[in-house]
């Protein structure tokens, strides 16, 4: 028990890193479809307020790792403001939409019904619905997004628009923290998702094809 407790904080930052990294500048998409993983086994079975504050480290990390790099000199050139301020606006807008919205889901996780790979995706969709329109709005990073550049799947926000592309992509690790049949029904269920998901993309905008005049690029509607 102590080393699954003293393992955790490290597993809700590895998750923030891997969600990150699936952001800009790295762009490593298919990493977001596993980057909550971590957390979801990490706060599995602890008391709310555990469970808070691992969501909160994780939600630090992604967000330091995802704003601050262009928040702070944006503080700096647009607003002139020196360099205390700036550290004082970019940490607060790193808790508040990075900290406290991953301590939230992480909190509300043990909570929801299942199968969770039905109900966190949900509810992670509610919070970026929320986050995208509360105190005047941050929707950027939304876990869809991180799939712009994969336009066969991503092509499903045409559909649901981005939170539907961000509650196929959460599905897998919900899944993978499961156990048990509920982790292979999860993930087979998934994985159908994904495929049908791909197969409309597929249909909606075709592989580009070679003529005289060079190739046709994608389009994403989204």
């Amino acid at each position: 028990m102590t080393e699954r407790a003293s393992s955790a904080p490290w597993l809700a930052a590895l998750a923030g890193v891997a969600l990150a990294s699936s952001f800009p500048p790295l762009g490593f998409a298919p990493l977001a479809w596993v980057a909550l993983w971590p957390l979801l086994v990490a706060v599995g079975g602890r008391p709310a307020a555990g469970r808070f504050a691992l969501g909160a480290i994780a939600g630090l990390v992604w967000a330091g790792f995802t704003v601050a790099p262009w928040l702070y000199p944006a503080v700096r050139s647009h607003l002139a403001a020196g360099a205390l301020t700036a550290i004082l606006l970019t940490t607060g807008a790193v808790w508040t939409y990075g900290g406290v919205y991953l301590a939230i889901f992480a909190l509300v996780y043990s909570w929801l019904p299942r199968p969770r790979w039905l109900a966190a995706p949900s509810a992670w969709v509610l919070l970026e619905t929320l986050r995208a329109h509360a105190l005047g709005g941050a929707p950027w990073a939304l876990l869809g997004q991180s799939q712009h550049a994969l336009l066969p799947v991503a092509q499903i926000a045409e559909l649901g628009g981005v939170a539907s592309l961000s509650f196929l992509v959460l599905m897998p690790a919900a899944a993978l923290a499961a156990s048990g049949r509920e982790r292979v029904i999860g993930l087979a269920a998934a994985l159908v998702a994904t495929l049908a998901a791909a197969a409309f993309g597929r249909r909606a905008w075709p592989l580009p094809s070679r003529s005289r005049r060079g190739t046709t690029p994608w389009r994403c509607t989204w």
